[in-house]
């Protein structure tokens, strides 16, 4: 199994909350990409998402997808984590980013064989409780040796709509369509995914 991990987000709302921010107590996490902020004892996320990574035997390679813009700082870090592959989307920029789906197809575009993929939200805050090998025996348990896809959601708010991705979903639970951070009035679906 592979893990891709999307990086490339801008964090446009939390940059501007950093910049509206009078008190300037957060401004060193100015133009730091979300999944680079320090969590855990100053280490960044990315570093806690490797360490639960690291303890699933099955997985075999780490694709992290970033952009042109934060490529130096994230290959800073990864100096630290050898063991993964950096695959960079090429925007520089909200207004010019590919999107998650998009993200995706680069990381497996850049893999040298298909086999399972976990694909992670590089911004993602997960619980303490949180354990990525029962999510995977989830899966596995799921799938049998199907070709599937499990897909984690959760209900939003109509206000929350054009701040996330959006699955659009058939009555059986099928994906029709996956949505960027859409306006609440292009789609009747509320299933943001984690």
């Amino acid at each position: 199994m592979n893990v891709i991990i999307l990086a490339a987000g801008y964090g446009t709302r939390l940059q501007n909350d950093i910049i509206n921010d009078k008190t300037g107590k957060y401004s060193n996490l100015l133009d730091v990409p979300k999944p680079l902020l320090p969590i855990k004892n100053d280490q960044p996320l990315l570093s806690l998402w490797m360490e639960i990574i690291n303890e699933v035997d099955i997985i075999n390679k780490v694709y992290i997808v970033i952009n042109r813009k934060y490529e130096d700082q994230f290959r800073l870090w990864a100096k630290d984590h050898p063991n993964i592959i950096l695959v960079v989307e090429n925007s520089c920029s909200n207004e010019d980013r590919s999107g998650a789906v998009k993200c995706i197809q680069l990381a497996l575009d850049s893999m040298e064989e298909l086999t399972d993929v976990n694909v992670l939200a590089g911004d993602t805050l997960f619980m303490k409780d949180f354990s990525l090998s029962k999510a995977i025996c989830l899966f596995k348990n799921i799938s049998g040796n199907k070709d599937i896809s499990l897909i984690s959601y959760y209900n939003c708010s109509d206000n929350d709509v054009s701040k996330r991705g959006i699955l659009e979903v058939d009555d059986s639970g099928h994906v029709l369509q996956f949505l960027e951070k859409p306006k609440p009035s292009v789609t009747t679906s509320r299933k943001a995914v984690i």
